[in-house]
This record gives C-alpha cells, structure tokens and sequence, in this order.
C-alpha cells in the first residue's frame, strides 16, 4: 500500500483553531463599495450559488476581513442583485468544514487510500513540491501552483473554461506584454489591453474584466501593495472566503489556490473529480459542484487530498471509460464504480 507521508506538506489549522474562528464572528457591517459593483456574473462552473437559501440574510465577516475595510470605501448596503449574489456566495461557507450530506457516508477514509493506491499505480505517485519554484507555464501552474498568491489566482481564472495549453499560452502572452509579475502595469491598462493579450485563452473579455477587477481591489484595499500574502495568515475559512469575494472566483477556484499555492489540504473539484467521484458513489446523485467540494472536503483524510486531486484529474483524462465521452473499455477504478 502506498503511503502518503507528510514531508514537505504545510499542515493546515486544526480543525479545533477552525472551528474557534468560526465561533468570533463580528456584527453585520455594511458592504466595501467595490463588492457591491459586480458587472459580471460568475463563469457557468461555479452557478452553485443558486441554491443558497435566504440570500437577504446579513453577511458576518470575520475580524481579518473588518481589518481591511476603508472608511472611505464604505458606501450603506443596498439591496441590488449584485449584493444578493455576493451573500449567496458567500453563505456557502456558513457551514465550512460541514458536509452538506451527513448521511452520505463516503468516501470512508479507506476507501479514499484504496482508489488513491491504484490510481497511484498506474500514473505514479504525485510529489508535492516542498518548495515552489517559478514556472508559470507549467500545467502545474494553471491549477495555482505558483509562489505569489496574487500570479496563482490570476492563473487559476486563465485555465477556467479551457484547455492547459490554452491558458498557459495567454499566461505567457501576458507576462511577455506586461513582465512577469507585472501587475502594477496590468493595473494601469485598460481592460481591452488585457483581453487582447489573453485573448488565445478564450473568454478573453470576461477573464480580463475579472483579472482587472482582483488587482484594482487588491490595490485599493491594501494602499497599494498588490501582494495578497496576507492571506497566508488566515484560517482556511477566512482565506476561502477572501478569496470568493473576487469576481469570477468560486469554491473551486479558490481551493486550487489554496491547495497549490498556499500548501493547504483543500480538495478542489475540476470536472473530473466532480465526474468520477459520482461514478465512485462518494457524492449523491443530484449534488452540485459546489455541494461536492464540500460533502468531499470533509470526508477526504487531509494527506490524501494533494495526491487524490491530482491522480483523480489525470486519470479522468486519460481513461477512455471515466473522460466526458466514456467509451467501453478496461479501467481499475471498475469494481468501485457505481455506475
């Protein structure tokens, strides 16, 4: 059996540190300006928000969040659907570290190392980096795996709805326009500078209106340092919630942030996990991408979660019975699936 040893890996807050955060929460306080101007909708991938109940419900943010509030960007809350939405997304997380399926009792941690052995076997164990190293065209890269956390997220919303090479061409194409880590620039440009420089990625208007919109908020709320290091300090709670608040920024992206970038155990779910894992009976039918990264999130033992969402991805691709088009043919995950 192929055990997966924790060298290397940042362990995340315990769960007892989590859960203490999520008991201080603040009073209700009115929402930063720049929150309530959303102009896009988030990407089809992450339209889980739909079934959040109770949009009307005050949003508590935590103290970290308070901290970074300007008197001078806060404007009285208005009830548009553009706070609306920002609420529903976020009360997702009103429940962090709960599965929204109690009774549905997998994956068992066994059966989690179980598929991790054999799927391990046939493409190799994933190693995750003890350091990150500065490869920002890697396919690594595009799922987050990068030193700077604000290079990760921008990186993250290139690969969304394409392909690695697609997204790692207009990672390049930005970086040769504006300089590697040239954020200050991009800031300075308008968006159709951007969407033309990226536009070899697809969506190219929309993923440049996000980009833009993260780095002008960043630079706003934080006087204009665009590092977003301070993330590294937040409980996995306050970090996934920082990072949603971002247009075009969904569970799935931000666990892949966290997951690759800031070394924290976040299981993320792409397309292929959310498919193979309904195959494996580790989610119900009918959950949402949403629901499934967080029924799996807590029910996936923490060191198996790097080496899982890596092994479940490729095998996804590569397997002709378990890609979006499966075809009759061998696959070691057979007597597991439930159909």
């Amino acid at each position: 059996m192929v055990k997966v040893t924790s060298t290397g890996r940042v362990l995340r807050s315990s769960r007892a540190k989590t859960l203490d955060h999520r008991s201080k929460t603040v009073p209700s306080t009115p929402l930063i300006k720049s929150e309530v101007k959303r102009e896009l909708q988030d990407l089809p991938i992450f339209s889980g928000a739909k079934d959040a109940d109770d949009p009307t419900k005050p949003m508590m943010l935590s103290a970290s969040l308070e901290r970074k509030m300007d008197p001078q960007t806060i404007m009285p809350e208005k009830n548009d659907s553009s706070t609306m939405q920002l609420r529903k997304k976020l009360k997702q997380f009103d429940t962090f570290g709960m599965s929204p399926f109690p009774q549905w009792k997998h994956p068992t941690p066994q059966e989690s190392q179980t598929v991790c052995d054999i799927l391990a076997e046939v493409h190799g164990l994933p190693q995750r980096p003890t350091k990150l190293q500065d490869q920002p065209y890697s396919i690594g890269a595009s799922c987050g795996q990068t030193p700077e956390i604000l290079d990760a997220l921008v990186s993250t919303i290139l690969s969304q709805n394409t392909n690695g090479r697609n997204s790692s061409g207009a990672k390049r194409a930005l970086d040769e326009h504006f300089g590697r880590f040239g954020y200050d620039k991009m800031r300075q440009a308008s968006v159709q500078e951007v969407a033309k420089t990226i536009e070899s990625g697809g969506l190219a208007n929309i993923k440049a209106a996000r980009i833009k919109n993260i780095i002008d908020r960043v630079y706003q709320e934080n006087k204009g340092d665009l590092s977003m290091s301070y993330i590294r300090d937040m409980s996995d709670e306050e970090a996934m919630r920082e990072l949603v608040k971002f247009d075009g920024v969904g569970p799935k992206t931000a666990a892949c942030v966290l997951l690759f970038c800031i070394g924290r155990e976040s299981f993320a779910v792409d397309t292929h996990i959310y498919r193979l894992t309904k195959k494996l009976g580790w989610i119900p039918p009918t959950a949402t991408r949403e629901q499934a990264y967080a029924h799996l999130d807590t029910r996936i033992p923490a060191e198996l979660k790097y080496p899982l969402h890596v092994l479940l991805i490729k095998h996804g691709k590569s397997c002709p019975n378990c890609n979006a088009q499966p075809k009759k043919s061998d696959c070691p995950l057979k007597e597991y699936k439930s159909g």
